[in-house]
């Protein structure tokens, strides 16, 4: 029976399964599938689920999930593997977000842009420039 389109195949390209890996249900890699993205984007809202970047991420996030499937020689270590990955996507998330929120905010805001701008310098009415 073929698999639908949002399965995930048990063997890719000819390469016989594991004897662990018929343990691990379709249902269940999709779950840890959604896990991963989840972790990426903690709460997309109905209109963010729409948008075509989630695609994007739900592919990054299928592609990493078999890449550590067919890697694992366990169950154990396939779980293993998948944590630590979703750990260190979290861990690059928050160093982003740390960055973007100690950084300054160039070219958002005109009034914190220093130096002299089109209008008059301080201390000079509109009429002498």
């Amino acid at each position: 029976m073929p698999n639908p389109p949002h399965h995930l195949p048990a063997a890719i390209g000819g390469v016989t399964a594991k004897e662990w890996q018929l343990s691990i249900s379709n249902e269940l890699r999709n779950h840890l599938v959604h896990k991963f993205v989840q972790a990426i984007f903690p709460n997309p809202g109905p209109q963010a689920m729409l948008d075509k970047r989630m695609q994007y991420i739900f592919a990054y996030a299928r592609e990493k999930e078999r890449n550590i499937f067919e890697m694992a020689d366990s169950v154990p270590e396939y779980y293993h593997l998948l944590s630590a990955n979703i750990f260190r996507i979290q861990e690059k998330l928050e160093e982003r977000r740390l960055e973007r929120k100690n950084s300054p905010q160039d070219g958002v805001s005109g009034a914190a842009a220093p130096g002299p701008g089109p209008g008059p310098s301080p201390g000079q009415s509109p009429a002498q420039t």
